[in-house]
């Protein structure tokens, strides 16, 4: 049961990326739920709105596109049309414009959406048969891919979402110290008003014989994974952190913060009314 309520522990250290406060994933279960500050990319071929969105699919983020009247997101996949039900839309419209890019340069400051084989995945639009279709780019990919009528699509004519505002970076390495992306290493935990025995592990436990090196690392695609076989995805709502778990549906919300380069998380443990304090630094 420790062992298991420590992994738990570790899985909530999934945090915020380093976009501006005004744009954000949110999780939806279906197109009524769409909000009015939602991010508009299209029109299909109806007349009917295409919101930019992203679906969960094969353990990665994938970039696509969505409609009020729908309960799932449309993406390309394996040059086919894959409908997804776990998905998210892009909310807050302000600060963010369409530029025509060729020969796959997506700019520094380009919208990141997903993540797949290495390549970050970064939201397109293109002009397909009569209305405006919303996929998926990478850099090096000269083509917005869509999922359309079952099938999928390179259009090589197309435009990336990109972002204006001074808060966002897309490349990790370009994140400030505030940035949760990276890699995140326990260094000490306790509690406290509670029966179970204090959990306090020394500095860099990763280097200490018999003692289980507990690490989380955080992408800057809203997605995460451990070393314990853990995976998932995460949403940020003020000092609050959501963490959903790919591996057996569950999610938590935590308070955090991050001081000289230390995240501390603090939480209520539910099952042992205890109050947890644990810290992470940055590992290599």
């Amino acid at each position: 049961m420790e062992k298991i309520f420590f992994s738990i522990i570790i899985l909530l250290t999934a945090t915020a990326i380093g976009w501006s406060q005004d744009q954000r994933w949110m999780k939806i279960n279906n197109g009524n739920e769409i909000p009015s500050n939602a991010v508009v990319g299209g029109k299909d071929g109806d007349g009917s709105q295409l919101f930019v969105a992203r679906a969960n699919y094969g353990g990665n983020w994938h970039p696509g596109k969505t409609r009020k009247d729908w309960n799932s997101t449309s993406i390309e996949y394996g040059n086919q049309e894959v409908n997804v039900g776990d998905y998210e839309i892009l909310v807050g419209n302000e600060g963010l414009s369409w530029v025509r890019i060729g020969q796959g340069n997506v700019p520094d400051n380009a919208v990141l959406a997903g993540h797949e084989n290495q390549n970050n995945l970064y939201s397109c639009r293109a002009e397909y048969q009569g209305s405006l279709q919303v996929g998926k780019t990478w850099q090096g990919m000269d083509g917005c891919r869509i999922g359309y009528g079952g099938g999928g699509q390179v259009l090589p004519n197309y435009e990336v979402l990109v972002h204006s505002g001074s808060g966002f970076n897309r490349q990790p390495s370009r994140e400030n110290s505030t940035s949760i992306v990276g890699t995140w290493v326990l260094t000490t935990s306790s509690n406290a008003e509670c029966d179970s025995p204090p959990m306090n592990y020394p500095d860099s436990p990763c280097k200490d014989q018999g003692v289980q090196c507990a690490t989380v690392v955080i992408t800057s695609a809203n997605t995460w994974f451990d070393n314990n076989g853990g995976k998932g995805s995460y949403s940020i709502n003020g000092d609050k952190i959501k963490f959903n778990s790919a591996v057996d549906g569950s999610f938590s919300e935590f308070n955090f913060k991050i001081v000289n380069g230390i995240l501390t998380k603090t939480q209520r443990d539910q099952f042992h009314n205890c109050l947890w304090t644990i810290n992470y630094k940055r590992g290599e």
